[in-house]
């Protein structure tokens, strides 16, 4: 092989490898985000409580000067785990998953710890206000809901039954943080 065709080759190479290191580094940059999280804290009468997540859905909130902002997003209902496939499944089947499979944040906006969004749940729009934190790189939303006011009601099995009022905790990464 001449010198110039194994310069050739070599700077194919070269370059081949600087491509694939970058698309590397870049799928390393883009799963390495943190991303949303929300916690429902149920009670249960008479049993007792337990807690609802849904993880790994996309959300971002924005600092705007004092306050902060998050665009629409939205929560989907099938990465839902309760601890028990069972209770998963009725859950699902209470929330009207199958009508609506997501849980929307319309609008949000938060200033001085206090915040307020407009969320869609089961096909109701409502305004739910509530408190945050900022903890490192995260916004920490704690709010309720009352699942009559969406809709959802009667929420039992074999004799236990979920209480109205669900206490919700939203982690949501700060852009630039």
């Amino acid at each position: 092989m001449s010198i110039q065709n194994l310069i050739k080759t070599n700077t194919t190479t070269i370059t081949a490898t600087k491509w694939v290191s970058s698309l590397l580094l870049f799928t390393l940059l883009s799963f390495s985000a943190k991303a949303a999280e929300l916690e429902a804290s149920v009670s249960v009468s008479p049993v007792g409580d337990f807690v609802a997540e849904i993880k790994d859905f996309s959300a971002q909130a924005k600092v705007n000067g004092d306050s902060y902002t998050a665009d629409r997003f939205n929560i989907p209902w099938s990465s839902l785990k309760t601890g028990m496939s069972l209770r998963d499944k009725h859950a699902l089947k209470y929330v009207n998953a199958e009508q609506h499979p997501n849980i929307e944040v319309l609008q949000s906006l938060g200033k001085g710890g206090k915040g307020i969004a407009k969320i869609k749940f089961n096909g109701i729009e409502k305004v739910v206000r509530g408190t945050y934190s900022i903890q490192g790189s995260n916004l920490i939303a704690n709010f309720s809901i009352i699942l009559s006011e969406f809709n959802v009601k009667d929420v039992s099995f074999k004799g236990a039954g979920v209480k109205d009022e669900v206490k919700v905790k939203m982690t949501v990464p700060i852009a630039g943080k």
